[in-house]
């Protein structure tokens, strides 16, 4: 509860954080095949305002189909998407960048959904 107007409007400016996606071209997310990652990944993404997407591995369609659709929507519409993805060198790593691409291909013909350029930068061989 809140004593005024005024009062919750000073208690919730600390909450307020601009939007700096607005004036992009682009709209990047991570994606993280590895859950205990993503806090690290977080600690740094998050004063870049890019979002982070631990997939758990080959991730379900309800995280694609709801949860990435609702963000991109909202936030990169009429943007190019960019997905980064953060995988491990093991049989899974090596596949999933192809299991997101085959989602958002799904996505791209059952929505309207514009087909993102997906990339892996880490961990690649040379790294």
């Amino acid at each position: 509860m809140w004593k005024n107007p005024s009062d919750f409007i000073d208690n919730q400016l600390c909450n307020y954080k601009r939007n700096t996606w607005n004036n992009q071209e682009n709209f990047v997310i991570l994606m993280i095949e590895k859950e205990a990652l993503a806090q690290i990944v977080y600690g740094i993404a998050k004063e870049y305002n890019v979002f982070v997407f631990p997939a758990k591995g080959f991730s379900s369609w309800s995280m694609f189909v709801k949860d990435l659709k609702d963000i991109v929507d909202y936030l990169a519409f009429g943007k190019d998407l960019i997905v980064l993805v953060l995988s491990d060198l093991d049989p899974s790593g090596l596949h999933i960048k192809d299991d997101y691409i085959n989602k958002f291909d799904f996505m791209q013909r059952e929505f309207g959904f514009s087909m993102p350029t997906v990339e892996k930068i880490a961990v690649t061989k040379e790294q």
